[in-house]
């Protein structure tokens, strides 16, 4: 379902851009589009970015707060806990960045804390 949103968003674009190269008049519109898609994309990209850092910190957050568990018959259901929560935030991040197209930006993200570790 995303996919079709986003296949049909690509082809309105590309027929907004044709018919401005088409006509002069929506030359400024077609600009708009382009600038206010722009924003948006950074606006994406800030709220995934801090959505998961804060999903991460809660998780860190958790992990101190139930150290206590370490050899209790408790541990094993905090660590799976633990580790469900981290795949769905992986996952999650990673289906939105897909969805708004911003692979190229999150590989750089990547890259970045591979250098700080």
């Amino acid at each position: 379902m995303a996919e079709e949103f986003r296949e049909q968003a690509t082809r309105l674009t590309e027929q907004v851009r044709e018919q401005a190269g088409r006509f002069p008049f929506f030359q400024p519109f077609a600009e708009l589009n382009a600038a206010w898609w722009s924003g948006a994309k950074q606006l994406a990209t800030w709220y995934i970015d801090t959505s998961e850092k804060v999903a991460r910190g809660v998780l860190d957050f958790q992990e101190r707060t139930t150290s206590w568990a370490e050899n209790t018959p408790w541990a094993p259901l905090f660590e799976s806990q633990r580790i469900l929560a981290r795949r769905w935030i992986e996952g999650s991040t990673e289906m939105t960045r897909r969805f708004w197209q911003l692979e190229e930006e999150a590989q750089k993200k990547v890259m970045e804390e591979a250098k700080q570790r």
